[in-house]
């Protein structure tokens, strides 16, 4: 939303998740309506625009290609990570896993499976 200047949200510590009651600023007056995640793609004919969450999208057939704005990799918040505690570093279970990880063939698969949904945005942190 905010990416499509359609609206601005509350961004304070209070706002612990993102509703219909986070948006403090509506300038094109849209009409928004709360809707449960899973039924969204479902309902996006009968719907000028809709909000997808990448997993829910995909079991419903949506076409990436035809999304307005998706998530960008970089930076993202959302980004899954994987840690370990800092005894383990060393052990070679957890660079094999590592390295698998961040292999082709991992990103590969994502590519082939997820349909843009999910990106291969893989490296190894410090």
């Amino acid at each position: 939303m905010i990416t499509l200047d359609v609206a601005a949200l509350d961004r304070s510590a209070q706002a612990i998740a993102v509703s219909e009651k986070s948006i403090v600023d509506n300038p094109r007056h849209l009409k928004l309506i709360p809707t449960d995640t899973v039924l969204r793609a479902k309902a996006l004919p009968d719907a000028d625009a809709s909000f997808i969450n990448g997993d829910v999208a995909l079991s419903n057939n949506v076409d990436p290609a035809r999304a307005l704005v998706r998530e960008h990799s970089t930076d993202n918040p959302y980004a899954n990570l994987i840690y370990v505690r800092n005894d383990m570093l060393g052990d070679p279970r957890v660079q094999r896993l590592a390295e698998y990880l961040v292999s082709p063939q991992v990103k590969q698969f994502i590519d082939e499976h997820y349909r843009g949904f999910v990106i291969a945005d893989q490296k190894l942190l410090p």
